[in-house]
């Protein structure tokens, strides 16, 4: 497992190294499902050995250096105008998604009997959904000029307005996407109890 980790992170430090081009994943076809597959066993392998994780400390330190590594990246793709940094498939993905995961494996323990994780979960169970449709409701959302108004809002000028840029438009695009699941979920409901109200009724 260790060989695994120190491996792939290595591979992964190179073809960012690289702009992309050692490997030259992407979110399509087998570009995509190499780094998946890396990811899916870092996930397994922190998931076998969440004991360790378990620290309230940590998860401080997730939230905290969740934010400094996506301000990180942001400051790497001014400076060298490469795109890709921003993409799941880079060292910078690798290390936000463990501290996310510190952060969610200590706030979750916090929030376990408390509505707020009531609350999480809830929406938690949406999440697969709102994923296969955030792509389609991103661009609805390009095209009805809100990507616009929040560059006016945060302009793509710097690290930080770059970061601000982003933080607003994933929340919008979450929001945006969950409401739709949500329409498409209790519409869902309602259409069978339709049906069946409609065959329960006797046949004259």
């Amino acid at each position: 497992e260790e060989l695994f980790l120190i491996i792939s992170f290595v591979s992964l430090a190179v073809n960012d190294r690289m702009a992309n081009a050692t490997f030259n994943f992407w979110n399509t076809s087998i570009q995509a499902l190499v780094p998946s597959c890396i990811f899916i066993l870092w996930g397994a392998i922190l998931y076998k050995n969440k004991k360790r994780f378990e620290k309230g400390w940590l998860g401080v330190v997730g939230l905290i250096g969740f934010f400094a590594v996506n301000l990180l990246r942001t400051e790497v793709m001014v400076h060298t105008g490469e795109g890709h940094y921003m993409y799941w498939f880079t060292t910078f993905g690798l290390v936000a998604a463990i501290c996310i995961y510190a952060f969610c494996m200590n706030v979750g323990r916090l929030l376990q009997n408390h509505v707020a994780g009531k609350i999480v979960c809830y929406i938690s169970s949406y999440t697969f959904m709102i994923y296969l449709v955030h792509y389609g409701v991103k661009d609805v959302l390009s095209y009805l000029g809100l990507k616009d108004k929040i560059r006016e809002i945060s302009p793509l000028r710097t690290p930080g307005t770059v970061v601000g840029y982003t933080l607003l438009m994933t929340v919008s695009t979450f929001i945006a996407s969950f409401i739709l699941v949500l329409l498409l979920h209790y519409s869902k409901i309602l259409i069978q109890l339709i049906l069946k109200k409609l065959r329960s009724k006797p046949h004259k």
